[in-house]
């Protein structure tokens, strides 16, 4: 095994592998950040891994929160997700759809959500895919689906009924 140096901070027995995983370290007790947002914001770290992660909210596409007064970017989905749990925003993901009020914890439920209750025809509006029907609004759509889901498993016990023997005879 290489080398390894050791954190001089009273009471910290951090070993390092390397001489600038060292000073990277010695950092936290200093609270020294000399990277600098180079975008022009006040924001500093400690490492410059840390610098060029924050850089690229400036340097992409982002979302902003949707909680009302909050105004945080995230430069990608998966840091919004951490946001709004850490920050406990509930329900902040919102259907991009017309007519679609819906809000979700996380995007893998707005994920589903699509899945489960397409958007499909013109305008945002949901279509039945088992008999065509059209509807302005995702619950209206949700409502007249269950209608369907009653009349297969109604469809589903009569057929049971009609496989099994009469008279209750063994085999």
């Amino acid at each position: 095994m290489g080398a390894t140096t050791t954190c001089e901070a009273p009471g910290c027995s951090y070993v390092a592998k390397t001489a600038a995983l060292l000073r990277q370290h010695a950092r936290q007790h200093t609270g020294e950040r000399p990277y600098a947002c180079r975008a022009g914001c006040s924001a500093a770290f400690a490492s410059s891994t840390a610098q060029l992660k924050h850089e690229r909210v400036h340097a992409k596409p982002h979302s902003v929160c949707p909680e009302p007064g909050c105004g945080y970017l995230a430069a990608n989905s998966s840091a919004m997700v951490r946001h709004t749990r850490k920050m406990g925003h509930a329900a902040s993901v919102v259907c991009p759809f017309p007519n679609c009020a819906m809000r979700f914890k996380s995007y893998l439920a707005l994920r589903m959500h699509k899945k489960r209750s397409p958007h499909a025809g013109e305008g945002g509006t949901s279509v039945c895919r088992t008999c065509g029907a059209t509807f302005a609004t995702v619950v209206e759509y949700v409502v007249h689906e269950k209608g369907h889901r009653v009349e297969r498993l109604a469809k589903a016990t009569q057929d049971r009924r009609k496989s099994e023997p009469v008279g209750g005879a063994e085999l």
